[in-house]
């Protein structure tokens, strides 16, 4: 009985870490060549913006949210909304440039 719940939380302490390090931010292995492509784009053009307002990157969208962008490829701006991390405000400043940039793809 005490080694249960010892396995439970040492069971629970290595799914956590599995998907940390495999979330969003992480690497790219499991992405196709295109959404890879995609996604150095989405990061360059943050990068730009955000030295253009001097910023740190990660101000502008996180790199979660860019993931996401490369994934579902929004054409719109009520679809550029409905990611995590894309707001009414953010939509505004940043969604033209990055709806641009998805739609060269």
């Amino acid at each position: 009985p005490t080694r249960a719940p010892g396995a439970a939380a040492s069971a629970e302490g290595n799914g956590a870490r599995g998907r940390g390090a495999a979330g969003p931010a992480a690497g790219t292995d499991a992405l196709d060549a295109e959404t890879v492509e995609l996604l150095a784009r989405l990061r360059k053009l943050r990068r730009a913006l955000a030295d253009a307002r001097g910023m740190p990157a990660y101000i502008v969208f996180n790199d979660a949210t860019l993931h996401e962008m490369a994934l579902r490829r929004p054409r719109s701006a009520s679809e550029l909304l409905d990611i995590p991390g894309v707001g009414p405000k953010k939509l505004e400043q940043y969604g033209t440039a990055f709806l641009a940039e998805i739609g060269d793809t």
